[in-house]
């Protein structure tokens, strides 16, 4: 019993001897202490890390080095063949080895395994073949030459046949040609966007004036990224304000649905329209069409048959005619 008790107030003893908390501040220093623990770790992390980038870089140096300086001796090696500062013959032979070894051979230095016997008559054979290659084209462009010309005699017994005492006015006239097609491909590079207009009023159906009063076909002439949308659109338009114009490029850009087709007419009459020109179109690319010879005229109809979808709708955003006002 006595045993009992002793051990009872033991145990209360020791529950309270428990070591009591002194507060936030232990925590405070806990963390503090595992913080300086934390970045001595990662600082010496660090330091291994740029201590072995340090060394590999050292080393790519280094040899970089040892490159260079291979690369100066064999600089000066090869200096040291041009002391004169003129090629020698071997070194004018090395686009194949064995034009290398023929060179080499004449001056005694050639090697024993070259077999420069054979090589050689392989070279003098190559040689004669490319002789007679070059005399057979020289014939073959003589024969040619003499095929078009019995031709071109023939041609012009025949043309003098028909034309009889008009045959003396053909060089005369291959002389004017010349000249025209000379004048007109001045004007074709001398050739600048005209001032253009729509060439009458549209009228427009009153579903149009309300739901779409900004399609309107001014849209063509302006270039402000505005569409003009229509049905097989075709647009007539007055160059520079009625004055005769020779017309060397009309420039399509099409817009939603873009074109399939163009076709160029002519006039100097209102109304009365002549074709001088037709062209395919791709979809979102710009068209360019050259006019054939010298095409005058004061008017202009630029029309649409198609979109490149089969359809009736056709959309135009830019119309751009290029040419010489000529009064």
């Amino acid at each position: 019993f006595f045993f009992f008790f002793f051990f009872f107030f033991q145990a209360e003893d020791g529950i309270r001897d428990v070591e009591r908390s002194r507060g936030l501040g232990d925590v405070y220093k806990r963390q503090v202490l595992c913080q300086a623990l934390i970045r001595r770790y990662l600082a010496r992390a660090w330091y291994n890390k740029v201590r072995i980038a340090k060394s590999t870089l050292e080393g790519n140096i280094e040899s970089i080095r040892e490159l260079m300086h291979k690369h100066n001796l064999d600089a000066q090696e090869f200096k040291s063949c041009f002391v004169n500062k003129s090629i020698s013959a071997p070194f004018k032979h090395l686009s194949s080895l064995e034009e290398y070894e023929i060179a080499n051979s004449s001056k005694g230095v050639a090697k024993e395994d070259a077999a420069l016997p054979k090589l050689q008559d392989i070279m003098k054979e190559v040689n004669r073949l490319k002789q007679e290659n070059e005399k057979l084209q020289e014939q073959v462009m003589q024969l040619s030459n003499n095929k078009m010309l019995q031709s071109n005699i023939e041609e012009d017994k025949e043309l003098k046949a028909k034309l009889g005492a008009r045959y003396e006015e053909l060089p005369s006239m291959i002389s004017k040609l010349k000249e025209d097609l000379q004048r007109v491909n001045e004007y074709a590079k001398n050739a600048k966007p005209l001032p253009i207009k729509i060439q009458h009023p549209y009228q427009y159906s009153k579903w149009d004036r309300i739901h779409e009063p900004d399609n309107v076909v001014e849209n063509a002439i302006a270039d402000n990224g505005k569409i003009y949308k229509a049905l097989n659109p075709a647009i007539d338009i007055t160059l520079s304000n009625g004055a005769y114009c020779f017309v060397s490029e009309v420039v399509v850009y099409g817009g939603e649905p873009s074109p399939a087709k163009v076709e160029i007419y002519k006039s100097n009459v209102p109304n009365s329209w002549i074709l001088i020109k037709k062209g395919d179109c791709e979809n979102g690319k710009e068209i360019r069409l050259e006019m054939p010879g010298e095409q005058v005229a004061k008017y202009l109809r630029i029309k649409f048959p198609s979109n490149i979808r089969g359809g009736n709708i056709v959309g135009i955003r830019f119309i751009t005619i290029k040419g010489i006002v000529k009064g």
